[in-house]
């Protein structure tokens, strides 16, 4: 007997709210460094179209300036895949989106991308979070890649 596939339209829903935000990233990417700035930041998070879609208003402070980004998730019920597409003010354009979802708690998303004049593949993991504020857990994925994250909700 075959296995049902799973809907993933729910995947982000952990994700809506407003949130406070812990934020490591590699300072010099793709060049072996292991040396990793740490900032705060917030989240706003909300979910469109019934679920199958969602998007999230991130601002923060790291220590080469402030940023301010957008991410915008479409969920394809056909493929059962997200689109996630993470812009800047700077980009003014939908740029190509990373594709991927969930299997076992586990998320997995790809993407081709330019970094210093060049395209690189980009995949990046996603896998359990768990955040507790007075009392209240709420889980889903942490992404794991040239930046990383750990949220609480805002208060």
């Amino acid at each position: 007997m075959e296995a049902e596939e799973r809907d993933g339209q729910r995947d982000f829903d952990f994700f809506i709210g407003s949130w406070k935000v812990h934020n490591r990233r590699l300072r010099d990417r793709l060049k072996g460094s292991t040396t990793w700035d740490e900032f705060d930041g917030t989240v706003v998070a909300r979910a469109l179209w019934g679920g199958n879609a969602n998007m999230d208003e991130y601002e923060a402070v790291s220590p080469s300036g402030p940023i301010q980004g957008m991410t915008v998730r479409l969920y394809d019920p056909k493929s059962r895949q997200w689109s996630l597409y993470w812009e800047t003010p700077a980009s003014g354009a939908l740029e190509k989106p990373m594709i991927g979802g969930f299997h076992e708690g586990r998320g997995e998303f790809y993407d081709q991308e330019m970094f210093e004049g060049r395209s690189i593949y980009a995949p990046r993991q996603a896998d359990g979070l768990v955040a507790e504020f007075r009392g209240v857990r709420r889980s889903g994925p942490r992404h794991r890649g040239l930046l990383s994250g750990a949220s609480c909700p805002k208060h």
